[in-house]
């Protein structure tokens, strides 16, 4: 027979601080208030940029001779930025390039990217593109989908590279047009993506 958790009674009191939800720019600083103040439970979001949050929780309390950074976890990052043909970098070839205002942090295992609200890329016949770090061109991607056609919804596949990030690293998008980057007249996407986090060091 399995018993049941003793609920807290009426009146009864919290013991430590209770948990609160906050938002901010700052980073997180685990062993300085008031992030060593707030009790287990608490959430934060962090605003890295216009087009990328963060949500950390504090999942301990490392005790009374103080707090720690990994008191707290990083449980979920996310990005969206919307991207115009025009914003890409020529670079003289089939390709164009374009950094996001997006950084995957260091000790972020990346999850997944999606591609919506895709206003058709026009160019001389087929348009590709990947999205990847600068140095691995389709980390967070499989493949070279096509941006030939308008879509709600396009599959970018799962990520091919590392997911781990040892490293924080520059999310940026290449497109491939199958003659020359500057026959490429219009389009637009919408790129988002997902990570979670270990705890902060």
């Amino acid at each position: 027979m399995t018993t049941r958790p003793a609920q807290p009674s009426y009146g009864q009191t919290m013991v430590g601080a209770a948990p609160s939800d906050w938002a901010n720019s700052a980073a997180v600083d685990g062993d300085r208030p008031p992030w060593s103040d707030i009790g287990l439970g608490s959430t934060y979001w962090k605003r890295v940029s216009a087009n990328q949050q963060e949500l950390y929780i504090k999942v301990k309390q490392s005790g009374t001779y103080g707090q720690r950074n990994d008191d707290w976890v990083l449980l979920w990052g996310t990005f969206s930025q919307r991207v115009g043909y025009a914003s890409f970098t020529d670079g003289g070839g089939a390709t164009g390039t374009l950094d996001l205002n997006v950084v995957i942090p260091a000790g972020a295992y990346y999850v997944n990217t999606l591609v919506t609200d895709l206003d058709d890329f026009v160019g001389s016949a087929v348009v590709t593109f990947t999205i990847g770090d600068g140095t691995d061109a389709d980390r967070y991607n499989t493949g070279t989908p096509s941006l030939a056609a308008d879509s709600d919804y396009l599959d970018v596949g799962v990520p091919s590279g590392t997911l781990l990030h040892t490293a924080a690293k520059t999310v940026k998008v290449t497109i491939t047009d199958d003659s020359a980057f500057s026959d490429i007249s219009a389009g637009a996407m919408t790129i988002s993506g997902f990570y979670r986090g270990a705890l902060l060091g």
